[in-house]
């Protein structure tokens, strides 16, 4: 049962979360969080999208794993990790342990485990689907080793309580998806037909790159009141209401596969 000192912490990650001001601040804040309320070595968090019907993990955040590591992972890994299959058919589950759809093993044997897992010294896993009105945004991942023993049912209900959250602020900054512009796409011709200025332009392709205005403010050292007005006069020549609407139309340009919704 969680305790009373654990809600109180948990009620400190969802007052996080709903107060974060950009995405990858949210997300870093969270995996910081969670160190006390589910110890681990390992964890990170990476944007989920969909690509010619298939899922797609990009922008990855940790505080814990080394860079090369990172990106073996995305590079070679990914398609070897044996909670990739399993965690794409858990429908409305939002928390899971590895050894619950795995042996160990089994999962031990794994190439993943062998050449990914190991030789960072961590043996068990868990893990969150960041989901909410039938979209993924997102996956949070934890892993730790033989000595603190698996994940408990405990730490998945904390997890889960805390995945609901993490859900519901997603579908509130991202209503049809976290947006994605492949290598190579362009919103020229869309700049074109609406007449954006340079500056419009840049921003435009910055919102579709899923970034918020406080993001986009800080890399490109203005304010996000400039930021806003700049996005008001977008949203007028345009003919788009708000945000969504904006990303819908701007990426409709790149092709069906260049949003994930």
């Amino acid at each position: 049962m969680i305790s009373e000192s654990e809600w109180r912490q948990i009620d400190d990650v969802v007052f996080d979360i709903y107060q974060a001001e950009n995405v990858r601040d949210l997300r870093l804040r969270f995996l910081e969080r969670m160190k006390q309320l589910v110890p681990h070595e390992i964890s990170v968090f990476d944007l989920k999208g969909r690509r010619r019907g298939r899922d797609v993990f990009f922008d990855p955040v940790t505080t814990t794993i080394e860079k090369k590591a990172l990106d073996s992972y995305y590079d070679e890994f990914i398609e070897k990790d044996y909670t990739s299959w399993a965690t794409s058919q858990m429908g409305d589950i939002v928390a899971y342990r590895d050894s619950d759809f795995i042996s160990d093993g089994m999962r031990q044997k794994s190439e993943f485990y062998q050449k990914w897992m190991r030789p960072m010294g961590v043996v068990y896993g868990c893990g969150i689907n960041v989901f909410s009105h039938g979209v993924g945004f997102a996956t949070v991942t934890f892993a730790r080793d033989e000595g603190e023993g698996d994940f408990t049912d405990k730490e998945l209900d904390i997890l889960s309580v805390t995945a609901r959250h993490l859900g519901e602020k997603f579908h509130q900054l991202y209503p049809v998806g976290v947006s994605y512009r492949g290598r190579g796409g362009s919103l020229e011709n869309f700049n074109e037909l609406y007449g954006l200025t340079a500056r419009e332009a840049e921003i435009c392709e910055m919102v579709c790159s899923g970034l918020l205005p406080a993001e986009i403010a800080a890399s490109l050292t203005i304010s996000t009141s400039t930021v806003n007005r700049h996005l008001a006069n977008i949203y007028q020549k345009t003919g788009a209401g708000n945000r969504s609407t904006l990303l819908r139309k701007a990426l409709r340009s790149l092709g069906k596969d260049a949003v994930f919704d």
